[in-house]
């Protein structure tokens, strides 16, 4: 929960235990005023095994951490654990100790970063990866999104991740704890996204974060979700901040919400949880801190997090798949004495906690696996693509084992037009060295496919095509990309802004817009039209512009004059490929709105202006 207490940093964190300090009289008052909770009464099944699955071979990959900066500064390997977040995304991938890396997506309101140009080849060049889209947009000292603004930007972000990576896993941004208030705020999103998208919202992964803070407008905590309009939650006293009951109700109240919702029957990840408050003052010293973080390890390893109606059917029926722990090295509340740490910032040493947790995690053992993935696939043309043109593309694939042990013998690599279920074999299979353990990578030989293209082709690579190596997990053995062409309106505008048509007066507008196509594949002769109204609900046509060449993931900015137009609301629409003559993966985006407003008197500029661009 990085700077959830703090409204920029450490500062407000420090500012409000400075307050705390001079009312501490009132607060000790507080801490004994703690909400009831329902009893965590999940059925158990009995005698189930907790015998790991394909999914989750080995018990360190469940173990994860929170890191603050570079990862290679420190010796992870005394923690033992499978995977970690920075709170970003990162191009150079490190996996010290075979360590798995799951991407965050910052979202601010309506907007996230970085942006799809920057993000391309990130994901590109990891394929496979899990991605969570934002980090506590429930919280306003974080990503502060309200439900239809995080519906828009999930949207867009699950669309473009999937259309560049159909391997990859998506998941939503942490909440900060599953009390009532937040999940009525996650209500809300997936209320947004079924009114704005007409389906359901899809979710690989479920995530949330799972502290215990008081939910109280103005005050400590996480204060109030944006969109809410609530004064207050839970009211969680600071001495309930490692209450194991109300840790593992969060949990239960969870599933039974994604239940409810028709979601048990996917992965639930806890990326982000610990111990915020300090060891002065308020007692969580190195000794609590720990038996806090062993007790959550306990639970989640034993029988107790097992609910044969509401767990994970895939993973034994467990509740909760993978959790990391908050942190590895962050020191945004060191100054507040804070002991949650794994490592020391300063030194790089391994702290008591870190120590605690290596110890746990190396108690478990391991279970040898091998599982082959293929992290990256490049599709190099030798000239640019256009349907309906002969063309040579290079396809080379790179594998890599993400298990944890080596495997040294070799296997076979295939690229396939179409799936390897019904398609045809693009030249012969490639034979590539097994990769080591732990991330390491085995690169096949290019090879040359010849072809034309007129309409939406996928074309696979599958490793170890042949089923030569045995490996915990067979299913992501393949992927794809998607050669077509995909056309949007990506923006509308006008010249000027803001006509002026005063009585008895007609003017001329010019209309801009900026036509983009996402796709492998680039069209000629792109008809674009322009409407006055709706064109597919009794729209009036402007004109017409052809755009003689729209390269691949490329766009073109083309423009028409609408003249005869007096003072009033016009509704322009811009539709790409008005004929239908272009066949596309995506129809539904070919056609982009924005009101244009002629105005009959003259009006104060910059008021009105204001938001034009």
């Amino acid at each position: 929960m990085r700077r959830i207490i703090a409204q920029s940093g450490v500062t407000r964190f420090i500012a409000l235990f400075s307050i705390f300090r001079s009312l501490f009289p009132l607060i000790l008052l507080a801490l004994f005023l703690s909400p009831g909770i329902e009893p965590v009464g999940s059925p158990v099944m009995a005698g189930v095994s907790l015998q790991s699955p394909d999914y989750y071979p080995s018990p360190e990959v469940r173990f994860g951490f929170g890191v603050k900066g570079d990862i290679t500064q420190y010796d992870v390997t005394q923690l033992h654990a499978g995977w970690y977040v920075n709170w970003g995304t990162l191009s150079n991938l490190a996996h010290p100790d075979g360590l798995e890396f799951m991407h965050i997506i910052r979202v601010k309101g309506s907007d996230y970063y970085p942006n799809q140009a920057t993000l391309r080849p990130i994901i590109e060049d990891n394929l496979g990866s899990t991605w969570l889209i934002g980090n506590e947009p429930d919280c306003i000292w974080q990503d502060n999104s309200t439900p239809d603004q995080y519906a828009q930007v999930y949207h867009e972000l699950y669309t473009f991740l999937k259309k560049t990576d159909p391997s990859c896993q998506v998941a939503i941004g942490g909440i900060v704890q599953p009390t009532p208030l937040r999940l009525q705020w996650l209500d809300m999103v997936l209320a947004a996204y079924q009114s704005r998208y007409g389906e359901r919202m899809p979710v690989d992964v479920w995530n949330i974060h799972n502290f215990i803070l008081q939910e109280l407008k103005g005050s400590w905590g996480c204060e109030i979700p944006p969109g809410i309009n609530a004064t207050q939650g839970r009211l969680y006293g600071v001495q309930d901040h490692d209450d194991m009951t109300y840790f593992k109700q969060h949990i239960v109240d969870f599933r039974r919400w994604m239940k409810d919702h028709g979601e048990q029957n996917k992965p639930l990840i806890i990326s982000e949880y610990g111990v915020l408050m300090p060891c002065n003052w308020y007692g969580f010293c190195d000794d609590r801190v720990k038996a806090f973080m062993r007790a959550t390890f306990d639970y989640f390893m034993g029988a107790e997090s097992v609910s044969s109606s509401l767990g994970y059917p895939a993973d034994g029926y467990r509740m909760v798949q993978r959790w990391a722990w908050y942190s590895l090295n962050d020191d945004n509340f060191e100054a507040t004495d804070t002991h949650s740490n794994l490592f020391t910032p300063s030194t790089k040493q391994i702290t008591a906690v870190g120590q605690a947790y290596g110890d746990y995690t190396a108690s478990l053992g391991t279970i040898p696996y091998v599982d082959l993935i293929p992290s990256t696939f490049s599709t190099a043309p030798s000239q640019p693509l256009f349907y309906g043109e002969p063309m040579t593309i290079t396809l080379s694939a790179t594998v890599a084992n993400r298990g944890n042990t080596d495997t040294s013998r070799d296997f076979r690599v295939s690229f396939w037009d179409g799936s390897p279920s019904g398609g045809v074999q693009i030249g012969s299979e490639q034979t590539v060295s097994g990769p080591a353990g732990k991330w390491g990578q085995a690169a096949t030989a290019p090879v040359e496919w010849s072809t034309i293209i007129t309409e939406p082709r996928r074309v696979y690579v599958w490793c170890d095509s042949r089923n030569e190596v045995a490996e915990s997990v067979e299913s992501n053995n393949q992927t794809y990309k998607t050669f077509s062409v995909e056309l949007s309106p990506a923006s509308i505008s006008f010249a000027p802004p803001l006509p002026f048509a005063p009585a008895g007066q007609l003017v001329t507008v010019t209309i801009k817009a900026t036509v983009e196509n996402e796709g492998r594949m680039g069209a000629r002769d792109v008809e674009v039209s322009f409407w006055n109204g709706d064109p597919d609900n009794g729209g009036v046509p402007i004109g017409t512009k052809v755009i003689s060449a729209l390269n691949a993931e490329s766009s073109v900015r083309i423009q028409i004059d609408w003249s005869g137009l007096e003072a009033g609301t016009y509704e322009v629409y811009v539709k790409a490929d008005s004929g239908n003559t272009i066949v596309e993966s995506d129809e539904s985006d070919n056609k982009g709105h924005e009101s244009l407003l002629v105005a009959g008197v003259k009006v104060f500029l910059p008021l009105i202006m204001k938001g034009y661009r």
